[in-house]
């Protein structure tokens, strides 16, 4: 193939295409040893604005002011458009970088703006949010926000968002979700009582945690993001636990551990059953609960589902993009049932793949690992490699040019627990012709 290096498949080497590195997993160290292939990418979910703007809709009475070029504005709005029930009176603001402000900085214009935005909307608290230039030219943002909260006696964080050192719309989140913690204060600890911090659309489900909490007398104080105002998160720490069902939420839970000594459970949605009951296990001691049988029960049906999955997936060869579940997780387990991974991509380092990874290191599998920013990689790897099935989203044209099964989980309700790991474990059944 004209864009490889000749010889260069062998396992343990560093693949060249398109003047792009894909390095094998036993080239690599350390988790954080995992780059970007490609050196220019474009915008899109790369961006951490991307993210940040996500959540913004999730607070009642925070607006926002993305400090940024026109084209950030011009982007924050696009995204607007989408996740927004009425855009044109969502309180998302932009104060955009000139000439002028490159040169003699842009600290009084912006105390100006944040004048103005409380004279407007009355809010309760604003969120600062900084894109590449700013930080770039070395703008003082956070002194900005310091005096602006000094005069207008108001409550104003800064979320700095920008490519340098993160690559995915998930570090956008994650970063948002930690600036909360400026917000906070102490607040005298409420026992029996925890704060869900999950993934975009979950807190409002009726998911299967949330069930089990409520059956059990646990106080939901926060979830997050989800529905809330600035009075809820101030009071986050009366929590006596933070329970961290996606990756989006465990920057925050780091730094209510390190401020205000709120201990954290990673629930993240585990391939295992094994790790899943181990999670329940750990909430009951938590919690002062007595353990529930009902999860040992269905520790057994999923594992008991997976063993039909080896049916299915043993001697095939995979690319794994994306899908609901943990990915490092997801291929340790098919990699029991005699599947082989040739590439894997990380969308975000914050993440729960970290404290796998080690794991993942030692296990029998060697393929290519990235981070996911160019995806143009799938459709030259499809071509060589020519694998059996790719786990996440295809364009239909390249499905049907290379009449590969593809496991996008599209239409899937996923949920969390044991209820996630069903959902899809099903979807493969039936994507790979078993029978469910």
């Amino acid at each position: 193939h004209p864009f490889w290096c000749l010889g260069a498949q062998r396992k343990g080497m560093v693949i060249a295409m398109n003047k792009m590195t894909l390095t094998h997993l036993s080239n690599i160290t350390a988790y954080d040893d995992i780059s970007c292939p490609s050196k220019a990418i474009k915008r899109g979910m790369h961006c951490p604005l991307f993210g940040c703007i996500l959540l913004t809709k999730y607070i009642a009475d925070m607006p926002f002011l993305i400090v940024g070029t026109d084209e950030c504005g011009f982007y924050g709005r696009e995204i607007i458009k989408v996740v927004a029930d009425d855009p044109l009176s969502y309180p998302v603001y932009t104060y955009s970088i000139e000439e002028n402000d490159v040169v003699y900085g842009c600290g009084e214009n912006l105390l100006k703006s944040l004048q103005q935005i409380q004279k407007t909307e009355s809010p309760t608290a604003i969120c600062v949010v900084s894109t590449c230039v700013p930080e770039l030219i070395g703008e003082d943002i956070s002194g900005v926000v310091f005096e602006a909260s000094r005069q207008l006696k108001l409550p104003i964080i800064h979320c700095p968002a920008h490519n340098f050192g993160e690559n995915s719309h998930v570090d956008g989140q994650s970063d948002l979700m930690a600036a909360l913690s400026e917000l906070m204060r102490p607040c005298e600890r409420i026992e029996k009582s925890v704060n869900l911090l999950c993934g975009r659309g979950e807190a409002d489900e009726d998911s299967e945690i949330t069930r089990w909490l409520v059956q059990n007398g646990v106080n939901i104080c926060v979830r997050f993001p989800g529905r809330c105002t600035v009075a809820d998160i101030q009071n986050a720490p009366s929590a006596s636990l933070n329970i961290v069902t996606d990756p989006i939420g465990l920057k925050l839970a780091k730094k209510m551990l390190e401020q205000y000594k709120t201990p954290y459970i990673l629930f993240g949605k585990y391939a295992d059953p094994k790790r899943i009951l181990s999670c329940y296990k750990s909430l009951q001691r938590h919690l002062k609960l007595a353990e529930d049988p009902f999860w040992e029960k269905r520790a057994i049906q999923l594992q008991a589902l997976w063993e039909q999955i080896g049916y299915c997936v043993e001697g095939k060869q995979y690319i794994y993009s994306n899908s609901p579940l943990i990915s490092i997780d997801m291929i340790l387990m098919l990699e029991r049932y005699g599947a082989k991974p040739l590439a894997y991509y990380v969308i975000s380092k914050n993440d729960f793949e970290r404290e796998l990874f080690p794991e993942f290191k030692h296990s029998n599998v060697d393929p290519l690992v990235a981070l996911l920013a160019d995806f143009g990689i799938s459709e030259r790897l499809l071509e060589i490699y020519k694998p059996d099935f790719f786990i996440g989203r295809l364009s239909e044209n390249l499905i049907r040019k290379t009449e590969i099964s593809c496991l996008d989980f599209e239409g899937v309700s996923i949920g969390q627990g044991f209820d996630a790991l069903q959902a899809v474990l099903e979807y493969i059944m039936k994507a790979l012709g078993g029978q469910t």
